[in-house]
């Protein structure tokens, strides 16, 4: 039970977080793409997605690593490897960001030809190499559960970009490089923050960051190990972004922004998902190092339960007012005839993707690591693929993106699901998913066989809404060792 008041506890921070993060990101990408139009929006897109890629091959696996080693109590030699983590995360925030300027004429002009993306890439390579160290200093504050400066790194990036956009789109007409140079601002601001912060964080016995070991260059295995989370990091990334990289390669900036417009709605999504992974992966890592592998499972279905109950009422919303609220928020320059396809097809594998619950993460905090990079290499395959075979020679545009994406999303969840049986040795798939993934299915048969109004519509996802909430309190009611019914029951008759 303590383990999951703490998940509960710190998922409700991380919600938190991410609602804020999700929020002004999804803001952000709504000023922007009615302020550059979708070609420019289009260009600022694929910039990012390249600096994305860059930050996760900078980042050396270093995240989720430093999760894993300084989570819960740390021994003599795991704070030791402290030193060999900073080296090598100021070698390749150095590193990466010089080889992106070397290659920025490169990428901007023969691999997606849009030339105005050069400069973007330039500036962004700056971002690159400050966001590498601050990501890596943001991991040891989750792994010491320090979720207060975790939140105030957050805010700064997401809220002052947003105001300060806000703010000058209403002095000036706001061009591409003004919001490069806002960027840039922020993501320094944020700097200075979380390496304050990170100065007095206690990683072991009261020592910090400002007395560390002697510094050590990293082993073999070491370095073997980071090569291999790198891998399933990109892998991850490739999964979600891809997509509209191989989009901007085959088609134009023009659709890519149109997809990214879609994908920033389905987004919205995944923050409880996200929220209750961050938190149930430092405790999944110090479970495993206890061998406590039935609070493992407890605290891996209580994520399902919850995550999967309240997926399901976003999914529907999404699939059934999605277009329409492209069109109120983004404008109907970024409306596609195929949007309510690519919408559904985004949606579902989102929807998959937290009804099968926290695999990839379970997996690399019990150190199956192995298996991640064999699950990511293998997908990053099927997504280049299946993208190459759907928009360039079938000539799909966005649909053929969703589908790739979605082909190489399922796939990996049904690999992941037996790896968790095989290592972790309990069945990951409970009658309450089979329950929810059949009202799901229903719902999708609901919409392509009957015609439907907005009333009728409205009516529908109210009507599913209420039948898995249903199924959720059935099978949270039937389990006494679910902590959401005791905490409801006592509340209740509190108020008795």
């Amino acid at each position: 039970m303590p383990q999951k008041k703490q998940l509960a506890r710190n998922s409700g921070i991380y919600f938190i977080i991410n609602i804020l993060q999700r929020v002004s990101n999804f803001l952000v990408s709504v000023l922007l793409a009615r302020t550059l139009g979708p070609s420019n929006f289009g260009i600022f897109s694929l910039a990012q997605t390249v600096k994305n890629f860059s930050q996760k091959i900078g980042m050396f696996g270093l995240g989720l690593n430093a999760q894993k080693d300084f989570s819960g109590k740390v021994n003599n030699e795991q704070y030791k490897k402290i030193s060999q983590y900073i080296l090598i995360n100021l070698v390749f925030a150095i590193s990466i960001p010089l080889l992106v300027v070397l290659l920025s004429s490169t990428i901007a002009n023969n691999v997606f030809d849009e030339p105005q993306l050069e400069i973007v890439l330039k500036y962004f390579s700056i971002i690159i190499g400050v966001s590498i160290v601050s990501n890596f200093l943001v991991s040891l504050h989750r792994a010491k559960r320090n979720l207060r400066d975790v939140f105030y790194t957050q805010l700064i990036e997401g809220f002052f970009k947003f105001i300060i956009l806000l703010v000058l789109t209403t002095v000036i007409e706001l061009k591409l490089l003004h919001v490069i140079y806002i960027y840039t601002t922020v993501v320094f601001f944020q700097f200075i923050y979380i390496v304050i912060k990170s100065t007095k964080l206690d990683l072991f016995n009261g020592i910090r960051i400002r007395k560390l070991p002697a510094i050590a260059f990293p082993n073999k295995g070491m370095l073997i190990l980071g090569a291999e989370t790198t891998i399933i990091s990109m892998g991850y990334f490739f999964n979600h972004q891809l997509d509209r990289l191989m989009l901007g390669f085959f088609d134009n900036a023009t659709v890519v922004g149109q997809y990214v417009a879609i994908v920033a709605i389905v987004e919205v999504i995944s923050v409880v998902q996200n929220s209750m992974q961050n938190a149930l992966m430092p405790m999944i890592s110090e479970s495993y190092k206890n061998k406590n592998y039935e609070d493992i499972k407890l605290s891996y279905f209580f994520m399902v339960k919850i995550v999967t109950f309240l997926n399901f009422v976003f999914a529907i919303f999404a699939i059934s007012f999605g277009p329409l609220i492209i069109k109120l928020l983004y404008g109907e320059q970024y409306l596609n005839s195929s949007i309510s396809l690519v919408l559904t097809l985004l949606v579902f594998i989102k929807f998959v993707s937290s009804w099968a619950g926290p695999t990839g993460a379970t997996l690399l905090m019990t150190g199956n690591t192995k298996y991640e990079f064999m699950n990511t290499s293998s997908t990053i395959i099927i997504n280049i693929i299946a993208n190459t075979i759907f928009i360039y020679y079938m000539d799909l545009d966005i649909v053929g993106a969703a589908l790739a994406t979605f082909m190489a999303m399922v796939v990996i969840n049904i690999i992941q699901l037996f790896q968790i049986k095989k290592t972790l040795l309990f069945k990951p798939i409970s009658k309450f998913q089979i329950s929810v993934m059949a009202l799901f299915v229903l719902f999708l048969i609901t919409q392509i066989y009957l015609s439907i109004t907005f009333l009728v519509q409205f009516i529908l996802v109210l009507f599913f809404s209420l039948l898995v909430t249903v199924v959720e309190w059935w099978f949270l009611s039937i389990s006494d060792k679910t902590f959401l019914r005791n905490k409801i029951l006592s509340k209740l008759k509190k108020g008795k």
